[in-house]
């Protein structure tokens, strides 16, 4: 802590505001997830020291390592990040907002009254960060072998698949520009409304204000009794069906993106790809540029944002290269640089490659690969025999994406 100097270190998310998970088992009573520590400095460290810290704490309580390659997404473990007040106040994230409003100190100078950011200004950039990170955790989560052997492994997807749902709530009050700290109360009001506030989304999913409420409150305690009465494969699918509801939404509400509601085909990712363009970013951009420059002005922030897109897909292009994917030049030359949003949604086509019984349908998954291919050629490496079943071939796949998923997210949302 000596290299970092903070000012003050908080504990935010769910056990910031109090309101964290738990699995109670007949032995013992474990907490779900993880705790989301936040550090504000005056002036950031470089990240392999705050990557040290992290690694310790881990040490200190007997978790695993967590930078191995499987860790992101098991069990418990404590994410450690950083900020400053300038960006604090710089940066319309929602994570910053709820800072201020539900969070816990645990250290320091409490710097919360000198947070300026409204909920009206928090970004709808933040929706869809919340709902395509949902395509991560659950892709991550869903190990078909450990699923039939590992419980733990269970109770995190099944955690992951209401942690989705009661995230539904959270874009819907970004949309509503109405806030609640607490996710029971939050989701509670918005389920009451639910008609006034979003008919047109009541009309395709009547059971979402329910679901939202329901999973709110049983995600705060998990315990055999529930684990035996859950349809885990049913769970998911029906997650997954309603997270592309909510995407679609979302998009349509939050950016104008007329796009007629379908399962995610080629077509599909293709249209969506081309919408989720730099346009997504330049209201966030114009927000930060204003803050920090005094600047107000669209025809700076569009190159500016153009700019940087590009500059992160060179980087990826680079980074996945020296990793050993072949990433296709033709990535680099491509009309929309971000390719985060392309993976993220190739992600989504391997989820629903998934059926009830989790075994995979095979033309799904064929049409994950050759949109995976499009991007990354794999002649150079030993992707499947034609005789390996198909459970061979989601997991390479599986693997693949999530590991270009997180190089992206690293580079493109700055977490090096």
């Amino acid at each position: 802590m000596k290299e970092v100097k903070p000012v003050s270190i908080y504990l935010i998310g769910s056990f910031g505001r109090e309101e964290g998970s738990f699995y109670m088992s007949s032995r013992n009573l474990n907490p779900l997830r993880d705790y989301d520590v936040l550090i504000v400095v005056d002036k950031y460290v470089r990240r392999d020291v705050i990557n040290k810290i992290r690694r310790n704490i881990h040490n200190r309580l007997g978790l695993p390592d967590p930078f191995s390659r499987d860790f992101k997404f098991k069990g418990f473990t404590v994410w450690i990040t950083q900020t400053t007040l300038s960006d604090i106040n710089a940066l319309p994230l929602l994570k910053f907002y709820e800072l201020k409003e539900a969070s816990t100190l645990l250290w320091g100078k409490d710097i919360r009254d000198g947070i300026n950011l409204k909920f009206e200004d928090v970004s709808t950039y933040n929706g869809i960060l919340i709902l395509f990170s949902k395509i991560e955790g659950l892709l991550g989560l869903v190990k078909m072998n450990s699923l039939r052997k590992n419980e733990l492994d269970v109770v995190d997807l099944i955690y992951e698949c209401m942690k989705t749902y009661v995230e539904f709530g959270t874009c819907l009050s970004i949309l509503a520009k109405k806030y609640e700290p607490n996710f029971v109360e939050r989701c509670s009001k918005l389920s009451e409304n639910f008609d006034t506030l979003f008919p047109d989304l009541k009309e395709i999913n009547d059971t979402l204000p329910s679901l939202m409420l329901q999973y709110a409150v049983q995600r705060l305690l998990i315990d055999d009794e529930f684990l035996e009465h859950v349809d885990v494969g049913r769970l998911l699918t029906q997650t997954v069906k309603d997270l592309k509801i909510m995407i679609w939404y979302y998009l349509r509400k939050a950016y104008n993106i007329n796009l007629t509601f379908s399962g995610m085909s080629n077509c599909a990712i293709n249209d969506l790809s081309r919408n989720l363009g730099a346009h997504v970013l330049e209201a966030m951009f114009a927000y930060y540029v204003k803050r920090k420059l005094g600047v107000s002005s669209k025809i700076i922030v569009k190159p500016v944002v153009r700019m940087y897109l590009r500059y992160c897909l060179l980087k990826f292009f680079i980074t996945s290269r020296k990793k050993g994917y072949k990433v296709r030049w033709a990535i680099l030359f491509a009309s929309n640089a971000n390719v985060m949003m392309k993976l993220w949604l190739i992600g989504l086509m391997l989820i629903e490659s998934i059926n009830e019984d989790f075994s995979v349908d095979e033309d799904k998954l064929h049409e994950a690969e050759s949109e995976i291919q499009k991007l990354v050629n794999f002649g150079h490496m030993h992707v499947h025999d034609p005789k390996d079943d198909v459970f061979s071939r989601f997991s390479f796949l599986r693997r693949t994406v999530l590991d270009l998923i997180d190089m992206a997210d690293r580079i493109f949302h700055r977490k090096d």
